[in-house]
């Protein structure tokens, strides 16, 4: 029998494969599919196929009749019913074809033989009772499977439904069950055939399939990582790559046992609560990167899904585009008469651009855009090779010079590098005995453009070029400028990249890099010098980190590393070298105190002596002074019978009996006690103001020294991210940590001192302990923000910061940004499509206030009756004003108010001075006559109903509500200002919508009544 296949919700053709390597005799006639992409790859593999994008909703019966299809293959969307989906079923949209599919099967009477196949889980769906229910109504018998592709020999984990029908006979095994193996098979069978996962591994996988770093130091320990010698792998989804749990395994090539010993080394990193320093990071990814953990290949994962070896992606997925490409270069090439099209290539010709055109860059042309016909990037490469082995030196010279532009192109680098130019130059550099300083300047800046594409490892250059850059680093003076620049950027990815860096590390002194700094003037030598400096620090073990702080932190080095000028290069070197060196702080910020650190109670110590003896000493107070200065006995550094907590409750530690307990939360660890000592040391004065200024005040306001320096670290240390490593793009540098021996500990006290006055200026209690440290952090960041040369510098900037100043800027801003916020175009558009909505709002309002109805007094010219009332009222169907007499308590119903005003008899309103019950009393009180208002009519035969509102909220309220009714605008000055304030808060609302803001519908909820009602309030 010869079998026509329609093949729908085709994808990129798996069920074609499978009907091919059954061998059965027939041709797939149509194959279906929405997804473009996966059609052009389907597409690829069978040229002669009929495939079509096409909504599967929209296929008729006639259609299939027509196509004389006799076999339905089919994959429906499987996330209605997945695991990790919200298995809406039927409810879900994606569902809506196979659903039709059901209606359509019963009416196609052509087809004898139905295939389905989808995921785990789909067998207890309403979908699945909906498709049996079709199978059923056309006649067909079928049977149901969950099977795997480990029972048929390949190492994957991946369960799957399928249902087989036909339509001729039922089928020779058992029924009315979900088969879970194959009749006629054991599942003992399939353990024994099953292939290890290095059956399907590709020998030479590229280098991008290797795990990010970010993914591998944040995500490892949920991976599902597979071996080479192991028979399983997890299903593979879409999400593979781009998330890493429960979409595919990863691989590495290490054994079982390998990697359980790296990862338990890390696992005890990960436990040990003083590993969070840069080393210990840095040492846990150098054990992960040892894992050599890397995605699947897509050949790899096509042959774990079973996929022939014949089977490929086309080389674009715009197959299309590409021919289309190169057929405009042929064109133009046959329009010049030149033979050799395929030695050409289009490029952009633009100063900032000099790139070859290639599929990825392309939709960079635009209109007007000036392209030129170069030589192609192999040609190029070919050419430049050539030059470079047989050329004079002159020759070479020019080549080096044209290679340096050339090699900033990705597309040209990936040829020139292909062909093994890379190395060429790495025997040109090597080369001592090379005389011509142009072939070594151009040389080393060729490797150094060529190796930023990322292609070649660092691990390529041998021992010889890194001793060869080393020497023209050392002996900078004796090479060009350039060439020193290029050594420098190669010595520092050598260290960043290569196991080569001890090699750098050993020969590279610390003072060659700073005479370097002091000597050259070149802005790009010095910035490389810094980073190369940079990547020496982050390599280097801890005492040798501190020995480069130490060395820096002299003041020749400091002016030479900030001085001629900077970059933004040269800013984020600097930036990266004082994140380094104030990272050193870190191992005292995460230390807590220890009970047995005899130096740590000593320094406490320090700073009771220097608050109370010192301070006595220097006031000529006798000890019996100072004891009366606290209750209980109190005393100074002696022994005996002292008292000592009433000291350390004054210096305004939490616990006053054991201060060492302030110093065990982490951060700021014992980092606080060494700024607070280094303050009590440098500025005793200032020291001992604070501590006695607080401590001997009466009232609640005092500014406890011990809690808030200690907070105060926690803020400094949060501000300047210390413990964290460097961000890759900030330029976060600031100058003043550049101009003092012990830059943190000086800034840690001006920002003290600043702390007291704010609290002062704030006028603060505990209570308002938070409130004082928001305000200033927000000081000590906009103090920043301005970039002070030195410490001096931020002293002065951060003083004109007061808290009152704060205030201001805060109202300031708040003011500006819903200003700007306001006129965006986003914004105002917003504005123009709800600006009806919010004055249908208010109209409604004002006609319900109507309809509610007010009681006006009675004024006979001009002047208030005494006790005479009238009410006025609109109806509900709003076309009739009611009014009539009233008193003063009731209200009156409409039946009650006897008089009527059809609202299509209102002539006009008029208000104020211009209503005829008012134009007496213009020489009265003007409050009247601003709350009048009357209404005039068609007829001539009634004079105005005239109103006076008892305040000017009613007058507005009848004011707009009478306008509403005539078909005017409403424009009193209460709807104006109810209309802003609806509109801001549409839009605020809106706008919190969109940043996913939960906003309930519900009012919260009434507190529970307090335990007892015995409290009182006393003003």
């Amino acid at each position: 029998m010869e079998f026509r296949v329609l093949e729908l919700f085709s994808g990129i053709g798996g069920m074609h494969y499978a009907f091919k390597y059954a061998q059965l005799s027939g041709e797939v006639v149509a194959a279906l599919d929405v997804n473009t992409v996966a059609n052009s790859v389907y597409a690829h593999n069978y040229k002669g196929t009929n495939v079509k994008t096409r909504n599967i909703q929209s296929l008729t019966d006639k259609e299939v009749a027509k196509l004389k299809a006799n076999m339905l293959l089919m994959s429906p969307p499987c996330q209605p019913h997945t695991r990790q989906g919200l298995q809406r079923d039927i409810e879900d949209k994606r569902s809506c074809a196979l659903s039709h599919l059901c209606s359509l099967i019963p009416q196609c009477e052509t087809l004898q033989y139905v295939l389905m196949e989808n995921v785990k889980g789909f067998e207890g769906s309403q979908a699945r009772n909906q498709f049996i229910e079709a199978l059923q109504k056309a006649g067909f018998h079928w049977r149901e499977f969950i099977l795997t592709p480990s029972q048929f020999n390949v190492p994957n984990t991946r369960h799957r439904y399928y249902c087989i029908a036909r339509r001729d006979k039922d089928f020779p095994f058992e029924a009315g069950k979900v088969w879970e193996q194959m009749p006629g098979t054991s599942a003992e069978c399939t353990q024994q055939l099953m292939s290890k996962i290095s059956d399907i591994i590709e020998p030479d996988a590229p280098l991008e399939t290797l795990v990010p770093e970010d993914v591998l130091t944040k995500r490892v320990l949920v991976m599902d990582i597979v071996h080479p010698d192991q028979s399983r792998s997890m299903c593979f989804t879409k999400g593979y790559t781009h998330y890493t749990e429960g979409t595919g395994s990863a691989y590495t090539p290490l054994s079982e046992e390998e990697s359980h010993r790296i990862f338990e080394a890390v696992k005890a990193i990960d436990m040990d609560p003083n590993n969070l320093t840069c080393e210990a990071k840095q040492r846990r990814l150098e054990l992960l990167r040892q894992v050599k953990l890397r995605y699947f290949t897509p050949r790899e994962v096509a042959r774990l899904m079973s996929f022939p070896e014949d089977f490929e992606f086309p080389t674009e997925t715009t197959n299309r585009q590409k021919y289309r490409l190169l057929g405009k270069i042929q064109e133009i090439c046959n329009g010049w008469s030149i033979s050799d099209h395929q030695n050409y290539a289009l490029q952009f010709c633009e100063t900032n651009n000099m790139k070859y055109v290639t599929e990825k860059n392309r939709n960079e042309i635009k209109n007007g855009s000036v392209l030129r016909l170069q030589y192609s990037p192999s040609k190029t490469a070919s050419d430049a090779l050539e030059t470079l082995i047989n050329g004079s030196a002159q020759d070479k010279a020019q080549r080096l010079k044209e290679l340096t532009s050339l090699s900033m192109d990705h597309t040209f680098a990936l040829e020139f590098i292909k062909e093994k130019g890379l190395d060429i130059l790495i025997k040109m550099i090597e080369d001592v005995n090379q005389k011509d300083e142009e072939i070594l300047k151009y040389s080393l800046a060729s490797f150094v453009e060529l190796m930023e594409h990322g292609t070649v490892s660092w691990e390529v250059p041998e021992n010889s070029f890194v001793a060869r850059n080393i020497e023209i680093v050392r002996n900078f003076q004796k090479y060009p400028t350039k060439c020193g620049e290029s050594a420098l950027s190669n010595l520092e990815n050598i260290v960043q990249s290569s196991s080569k860096y001890v090699l750098v590390a050993e020969d590279i002194k610390l003072q060659d890099l700073l005479r370097l700094l002091q000597e050259v003037n070149s802005p790009v030598m010095r910035q490389n010098a810094i980073a190369l400096l940079n990547a020496l620090f982050m390599k280097a073990e801890e005492p040798r980190k501190r020995t480069i702080a130490h060395t820096i932190s002299a003041k020749q080095y400091r002016l030479a590393l900030i001085g001629n000028g900077l970059s933004t290069e040269m800013t984020h070197q600097l930036y990266v070298l004082q994140t380094l060196t104030l990272g050193l702080l870190e191992k005292r910020m995460r230390m807590k105190m220890n009970a047995q650190d005899q130096d740590a109670h000593e320094k406490i110590k320090e700073l009771r002596r220097i608050a109370f003896d010192d301070y006595a000493g220097t006031l000529s107070l006798n000890d019996e002074h100072i004891r009366r200065g606290g209750s209980g006995s109190g005393g100074g550094s002696g022994g005996g019978n002292v008292n000592f907590s009433q000291y350390y409750k004054k210096l305004g530690f939490k616990c006053d009996i054991n201060p060492a307990q302030d110093f065990i939360e982490t951060p700021p660890g014992i980092l606080a006690l060494d700024c607070m000592v280094y303050f009590a040391r440098n500025y005793t004065q200032q020291y001992t103001k604070i501590v006695h200024e607080n401590s001997c005040r009466a009232d609640e306001h005092e500014c406890p020294f011990g809690r808030t320096s200690i907070e105060l670290v926690k803020v400094l240390c949060d501000i300047l991210r210390i413990g964290e490593p460097p961000a890759e793009q900030s330029g976060d540098f600031q100058p003043m940590f550049f101009t003092h021996d012990l830059p943190f500990e000086e800034f840690f006290c001006i920002c003290v001192i600043t702390l007291n006055r704010t609290w002062k200026d704030m006028r603060a209690t505990a209570e308002d302990f938070q409130k004082v440290f928001s305000v200033v952090r927000e000081q000590i960041q906009r103090t920043l923000k301005l970039r002070p040369e030195n410490l001096e510098d931020f002293r002065s900037k951060i003083a004109l910061l007061t808290y009152q100043q704060i205030t201001t800027l805060r109202q300031q801003e708040r003011t500006s940004k819903e200003e700007c916020d306001s006129t965006a175009s986003a914004i105002v558009k917003l504005k123009e499509k709800i600006s009806p909505q919010i004055v249908e709002i208010i109209k409604q309002q004002r006609l319900s206030f109507l309809v509610e109805g007010t009681r006006f007094s009675k004024y006979l010219r001009g002047t208030r009756t005494k006790d005479k009332f009238w009410y006025a009222r609109l109806s509900p169907n709003h076309k009739v004003i009611h009014y009539g007499d009233c008193d003063e308590k009731n209200i009156p119903t409409l039946e009650e108010l006897p008089k009527k005003l059809p609202i299509i008899d209102i002539k006009q309103l008029l208000e104020g001075k211009e209503c005829p019950h008012m134009k007496e009393t213009r020489t009265r009180k003007s409050q009247t006559v601003n709350l009048a208002f009357s209404i005039t009519f068609e007829s001539m035969d009634h004079s105005t109903l005239d109103f006076v509102a008892p305040d000017e909220s009613v007058f507005n309220y009848w004011t707009d509500g009478i306008n509403a009714l005539l078909g005017q605008e409403m424009c009193s000055k209460q709807k104006k200002e109810d209309f802003d304030t609806l509109l801001s808060m549409e839009i605020k609302l809106r706008l919190l919508d969109t940043e996913g803001v939960d906003i309930s519908k519900d009012p919260p909820p009434i507190p529970e009544d307090p335990e007892n009602y015995d409290f009182c309030f006393e003003s």
